[in-house]
């Protein structure tokens, strides 16, 4: 069986696992005490709307809700990485028969989001082999930092990265970038980010190379319930120098796992084309993964 096949079929074995995130209850603790048990059908800084399966439609204000214990704790009771998001990946494949085949991925990401910034980190590295011959070897790290203006839609962005994979003539490549971008749509479940500027990139390895870039992009992610997130982005740069060209896009499913509030299953896909490659322009690579919130 292909890799691709297992790919899919995995997939649907966590779809099917995961089916009842669309419902799953929730259970909120008011302050006198009580407990109200239901799906969550809206959620504000002014009343939560939870669909109990005895009493109907209720409306709490946030004023009876009792006051929630601290949201992102530091780890280990310490101050370190307090107030940031934090999960950890893991995605695990193998086969045996007429090919051997294996593969890991492990990714870590961070968030944090404030009245006046937004930071986002992420890691992934994933090695596989078919018949003890390494077929993909790679890993990267990203990281971008917004600065938002109160009452404004705009923000200024930098971010850096670097990629390495074993595969590719540069081998290793870090970047910078730099500009304004524009919170077109902002609301609790629909985002959608525009972002243009300036970027330098520096590739080495069996070959080196600087480009100097502009760039333009978008962010685009949605939660159409509790227990679901997608998101889809794409970047395109253009190299100031040279006529080459390099696009990069993304794409996310999140689904917790039978309501839980720290296990999910992440599909993704992204690809980039570079039309400077010496092989395929195109470098497409997809994942499924058990990512644990902490």
């Amino acid at each position: 069986m292909s890799s691709s096949h297992r790919f899919l079929l995995a997939g649907l074995a966590l779809t099917l696992l995961s089916s009842t995130a669309w419902a799953a209850p929730e259970t909120l603790s008011l302050a006198n005490g009580d407990k109200v048990t239901g799906e969550i059908v809206s959620r504000s800084d002014r009343e939560v709307v939870i669909e109990h399966s005895a009493l109907g439609r209720l409306v709490i204000p946030a004023e009876a809700l009792a006051p929630m214990p601290e949201d992102k704790p530091g780890l280990l009771g310490t101050r370190v990485l307090r107030g940031w998001s934090r999960t950890l990946g893991l995605g695990l494949t193998g086969s045996e028969g007429n090919t051997d085949e294996s593969s890991l991925r492990i990714s870590l990401g961070l968030d944090r989001e404030t009245d006046d910034t937004r930071w986002n980190i992420e890691g992934a590295y994933k090695i596989s082999t078919a018949d003890d011959d390494r077929d993909d070897h790679f890993g990267h790290v990203i990281t971008r930092h917004d600065w938002l203006y109160e009452g404004s839609r705009w923000f200024a962005r930098t971010g850096g990265q670097y990629f390495y994979d074993e595969f590719e003539d540069w081998k290793h490549r870090v970047g910078f970038m730099a500009g304004p971008g524009y919170q077109l749509i902002k609301r609790e479940t629909v985002g959608f980010d525009l972002s243009a500027g300036l970027a330098a990139t520096y590739e080495f390895g069996d070959k080196k190379q600087v480009r100097p870039e502009a760039y333009v992009g978008f962010e685009l992610s949605w939660k159409p319930g509790e227990a679901h997130k997608l998101s889809f982005s794409n970047t395109f740069f253009q190299q100031l120098d040279e006529s080459e060209i390099r696009n990069r896009t993304r794409a996310e499913w999140r689904m917790r796992i039978l309501g839980s509030e720290h296990l999910s299953v992440i599909f993704g896909a992204d690809n980039e084309y570079d039309s400077d490659a010496d092989d395929a322009s195109n470098n497409l690579r997809y994942w499924t993964s058990l990512d644990y919130s902490f």
